[in-house]
């Protein structure tokens, strides 16, 4: 700002001097314009990738509980198959064995 004063100074109208100074002072606000607009923009860029993030976040996080009931639905059905299975060896064990104490 103090430079813009000094450059609009009387002794500085009409030259070239003046000139270039108007025409570097555009050129900055035109710069710091455009700066203004990048910041904008990659900050919306920052917003959409923020968003995609979590929502595949929450896509993820909705597959691993899935996967979770899943894994634990089957985790009962081999525990109960199990269990099944050991009771039936043992009355076939028990029949064998009446079945030797008889014979």
């Amino acid at each position: 700002e103090e430079m813009k004063e000094i450059m609009s100074a009387p002794v500085y109208n009409n030259t070239p001097l003046q000139s270039v100074a108007k025409r570097f002072w555009d050129a900055l606000e035109e710069s710091q314009r455009s700066q203004l607009k990048n910041e904008e923009r990659l900050e919306q860029s920052l917003g959409k990738l923020k968003v995609e993030f979590l929502l595949a976040k929450a896509e993820w996080e909705e597959k691993i509980t899935a996967s979770q009931e899943q894994r634990n639905k089957l985790k009962k059905k081999y525990i109960h198959q199990k269990e099944r299975l050991n009771g039936e060896i043992y009355v076939q064990s028990t029949r064998f064995q009446s079945s030797k104490c008889k014979g």
